[in-house]
Order: structure tokens, then sequence, then C-alpha cells
């Protein structure tokens, strides 16, 4: 079995890569459920994806999966010219049925991020013997587009890891990370056309804060719809004291539960709830959840880790308490981190990453 496991992850990995390049959450990564309660023959998803014009887009990537989570490998197609699409799927249940076409501008449904309405996302329920299901996916207008150029401010070198987050400022609980690896220091990124607050983190520098010191009356950015916004962003060390914030920066929680290192029951669902310390003025607290691929011995090792955001997630950011729960994407390594925000807005320091496994 464990064989079996590893040869999936082994396929999973180019597929899983081109999918986060094109938008969609990164779903390819395999569970241990087993193949128990699988039907012998697919049965079909049909539907069709229209601009916010109501017109078929063609060449979009769709997407299914299960109510409640991810399970398994993502069920996915592509629409015809007409905006037409088939997805078959092996089990019966609801779906939850969405798409992207980043290259025009369209970013993924499975983020709210980018739709955070509480109009429910497309979903149908799939049974055997029944009439085939048909669904409208619906595109949002157009994203933007930003990008930026992280240099470290004395050397002005390419700062080549960074961890760009951004969160709507109508809705600041709902945000987006990118792990960006560029060998320029380079980043781009869709984002909605609504303003947003934009905070730049890499390992040893200070965290960079939209605008960076251009406009000190400006504290969000926004791009319009099919526009794009450029940023130069000069990463600090935090020893310069010149550039220390004006008030203390908070202190970083200290994680709880699970210990760093746990191995949890790998069988679906994989709720899992992380617990951490009370941070003394803290306001609220944001949380960073991300999924790996299992390398090193035993498969326990995080590998090319990247943001767990789907839409049956609780939003991360805005946490009033000390725990936050959610369903984890498949039985594979899995890290988290969290930091304290207080009542301006301003983030405190992020606690050490904390790994757990769900690895078979």
């Amino acid at each position: 079995m464990r064989n079996v496991g590893r040869l999936r992850v082994l396929l999973g990995e180019g597929v899983m890569k081109k999918l986060i390049s094109v938008g969609l959450l990164a779903a390819l990564l395999y569970s241990g459920a087993s193949a128990q309660g699988l039907l012998q023959n697919p049965l079909p998803i049909k539907g069709q994806v229209l601009d916010p014009e109501g017109r078929p887009v063609a060449g979009a990537f769709v997407y299914a999966h299960r109510d409640e989570g991810l399970r398994g490998k993502l069920p996915r197609g592509v629409t015809d010219a007409g905006g037409n699409f088939t997805i078959e799927v092996r089990q019966t249940g609801w779906y939850v049925v969405g798409g992207s076409k980043p290259s025009e501008g369209y970013a993924t449904t499975a983020n709210p991020f980018y739709y955070p309405s509480p109009e429910p996302p497309s979903h149908l329920l799939v049974l055997e013997n029944r009439p085939i299901p048909f669904v409208t996916v619906r595109f949002l207008p157009k994203a933007g587009t930003l990008a930026g150029v992280v240099t470290d401010a004395e050397t002005k070198r390419p700062v080549t890891n960074v961890w760009v987050s951004l969160c709507r400022a109508e809705a600041p609980k709902y945000c987006h990370r990118l792990d960006s690896r560029n060998p320029a220091g380079r980043f781009e990124v869709l984002i909605p056309p609504e303003p947003l607050t934009v905070q730049v983190s890499a390992a040893g520098y200070k965290d960079w804060v939209a605008p960076g010191g251009r406009d000190p009356s400006a504290t969000v950015i926004r791009a319009d719809s099919g526009g794009r916004v450029e940023l130069a962003v000069a990463l600090r060390k935090p020893v310069q004291s010149f550039y220390a914030p004006a008030v203390p920066e908070l202190e970083a929680p200290l994680p709880l539960l699970p210990v760093d290192g746990a191995k949890l029951d790998p069988h679906y669902p994989r709720r899992t709830t992380v617990v951490w310390s009370p941070v003394p003025a803290a306001a609220s607290y944001t949380v960073e959840v991300e999924f790996c691929l299992p390398g090193g011995v035993g498969g326990r090792e995080c590998v090319n880790p990247a943001s767990l955001e789907a839409r049956w997630m609780p939003p991360q950011a805005g946490i009033e308490g000390t725990s936050y729960t959610f369903v984890f994407l498949g039985s594979q390594p899995g890290r988290w981190r969290v930091w304290a925000v207080d009542a301006a807005g301003r983030p405190g320091a992020k606690s050490a990453w904390s790994n757990f496994d769900f690895w078979l």
C-alpha cells in the first residue's frame, strides 16, 4: 500500500504544479482514502461556463469536488468553444463545481478571496439512475494583476523567496497568500478589482506593508478589472532602528496543539483543530495552513509547501479566539503558523511553523 501511495504522489506532482500555475487550488495531491465506495462506472456532470455578461467562456479549466471537501483525485475538464463541459465523478453525493481561466483574468472560483459573497458556489446532487445534472458556472468580472520586484534594501540584490499576503480591505477575513520563489525576486498574482492590503515577508527581514513609504497616506492598493499594478519592494533587516515600528510589535503566539511533528488520523474527513496561546493586546489572529508533498524518511517531511485556501475553509484571518478548525486536503504532511493582529490592523510576529502529518 505504501508503494502505491508513493506512486500516486509521484504521478500527481507534475500535474499539481501545472494546476497551481493556472490558479486552481492544487488539489491533485492524493488522499489515503480507499477505493471502497467508488462507482464502477463514472457518472457525468455537465455544465457551461459563462462570463459576467452571460457569454460562454471557451478553454476554461473546470473541476468538481464533494461538498464536504476534497477526497482523492480532483475530477476536472476544459470547456469547449461553447463553454460546455463534462466532468466524470466516481462517487455519488453533493458536489461543488467551479473553474478558472487565468489567461483571461478569471481567477479560480475555489478561493473565497476572489468570491467572498454569501452566494453559495455552484453545487449539485449526483445520484445513480437519475438525469445527468447540469450546472452553470458564472465568473465575476476579470481580475487585475499585481506584480512586484523584491530586493534587499541595502545590497539591492533580489530576495528570491518571499510570501505575499493579500487581504480584501472591505472584508479583511478573506485573504490570499502567495509563496513566490523567483531568482529575480519577481512575483505576479491575480487580484480582484477591489481595494487590498498587501504584506510582503521573507526570512530575516521586517515585513513590508504597502505602500512601503512612497505615499504614507495610502493604506491599500487597487487594480482595475483587467488592469495592472506594479510594486517595488525593498526589504530591510530588523536591526535597523530607524525602520522599527512606532509601537512595539505584538509577540508571536505559541502553537500548542497539535504538537510539532504530530502524526494525525489520516482517515477522511481529517478535521483538524489548531490551538495557540493568547497574546496581550491582540484584537484578532491570522492562521496560515499549508499542505505538502510527502518527502524524507517515511514520507513525513514537508516538501514543496503550498497554501491551503478553499471555499470550504473558514476564513483564516480575523479569528477572535485562540483556535481554528478546518478540514485538511489529503493524507499527506502539512504545517501551520499563527500571528496576532492589533486593533489598528498591524500584524505581529509570526509563530514558527508547526508540522503535522496525515501520511499513511
